[in-house]
């Protein structure tokens, strides 16, 4: 693997919402729970977020043990199960979630001998999909067991994109899977059979958009479609057209000039889009209308910091990046008019190898 590939950094992070009251749930302030796969050092962290702070605390035994090279990870939409993916050992690991510690149990492993390298799973928890930078079967497909968490692999899987994957997504909707990569010519779409999370390639894939194409991020809505091309040092915006899953270049496109922009992600609410680079980390706003973007006044922040993954949290308070070629996870805080960062006070946070990132929010059992 390259060292642009080393340098993107996965980060999930997983919100519970808990408190109990006459022997019920009751609401209270979220807790967070951040999981760091450390890419080196062949374990991932995890850290509980203070939500009124966005500080992180390392749990108890944090942190746990994952195969060669864990590169990323997922968890279901429920939050009980999460996934790692070890890109040198070629498994998948499923891990049981404590909904009160945080505290992950493995509960199954199984192969895959393509290189699995970014996970990503559906919002209707049925499927979790491996994007593979090891094989041409850049995408391969597995079932979750709703009461172990263990994976199966599907029927068909894997799937051929023409090229060795570097990363991928599942659309809101669950209806359409995009992965990118430097052999793929560009974006290519997939829709998902609903009852089998079998893949169709959409009509029209690959879509062009710069040279070398490295991570990808869908808004919340699942309108834009956004790819950090690292190669023309910028930008891609597309529209996803509803129900066919082609994608359309946003007027503008593309966006941006910043050397190495690595990871990208999106605020819950569609406003603000951080893509940590080499040179500090940009800010842009998403207009509603056309998804074109707009850097922010101060963008890039923090220049010091060279960017790879980031996750925002649920509220869209808080940002986090893993900093390459340093041991630890920097935390932010979000001017929620501006979209401006500010470091938070006890920043930075120590993760031995940090890589990649996501987003998920776990809801406790029973909480209304």
């Amino acid at each position: 693997m390259n060292s642009a590939a080393r340098g993107l950094g996965v980060i999930i992070l997983c919100a519970i919402i808990f408190g109990c009251i006459n022997g019920g749930y009751a609401p209270s302030a979220p807790l967070y729970f951040l999981y760091v796969p450390n890419y080196t050092n062949s374990d991932f962290s995890v850290f509980s977020v203070n939500s009124a702070s966005g500080n992180l605390t390392p749990i108890t035994n944090s942190p746990f043990s994952a195969g060669n090279h864990p590169s990323s990870a997922a968890v279901d939409p429920s939050g009980q199960f999460l996934f790692i993916s070890n890109n040198t050992s070629d498994t998948i690991q499923s891990f049981s979630i404590n909904s009160v510690t945080g505290t992950p149990t493995l509960v199954g492993v199984i192969a895959n001998p393509n290189g699995p390298y970014v996970l990503t799973a559906d919002p209707n928890g049925n499927f979790v999909y491996s994007i593979n930078n090891g094989s041409v079967n850049c995408i391969s497909g597995y079932t979750i067991n709703f009461s172990s968490g263990a994976l199966t692999e599907m029927a068909n899987s894997p799937f051929a994109c023409g090229g060795a994957g570097n990363h991928g997504t599942v659309d809101p909707t669950g209806k359409f899977i995009f992965v990118a990569g430097t052999g793929l010519g560009g974006v290519v779409g997939f829709t998902i059979n609903p009852t089998t999370g079998s893949l169709t390639e959409v009509t029209g894939s690959p879509f062009t958009c710069g040279t070398t194409p490295h991570q990808l991020a869908i808004d919340p809505a699942g309108k834009f479609l956004y790819v950090t091309n690292l190669g023309s040092a910028n930008l891609s915006g597309f529209s996803i057209t509803p129900g066919t899953g082609v994608l359309v270049g946003i007027p503008g496109t593309p966006f941006g000039s910043q050397a190495s922009p690595l990871g990208i992600n999106i605020d819950a609410y569609s406003r603000f889009l951080f893509n940590p680079t080499s040179v500090g980390i940009s800010v842009y706003t998403i207009s509603s209308t056309t998804g074109a973007l707009t850097q922010i006044s101060g963008s890039p922040f923090y220049t010091s910091i060279s960017g790879g993954g980031t996750v925002t949290d649920p509220t869209g308070q808080f940002v986090f990046v893993s900093n390459n070629g340093s041991p630890n996870v920097v935390g932010f805080s979000v001017n929620q008019s501006t979209g401006a960062l500010t470091e938070l006070a006890n920043s930075p946070f120590i993760a031995p190898s940090p890589y990649f990132s996501k987003l998920i929010t776990i809801r406790q059992p029973n909480y209304p």
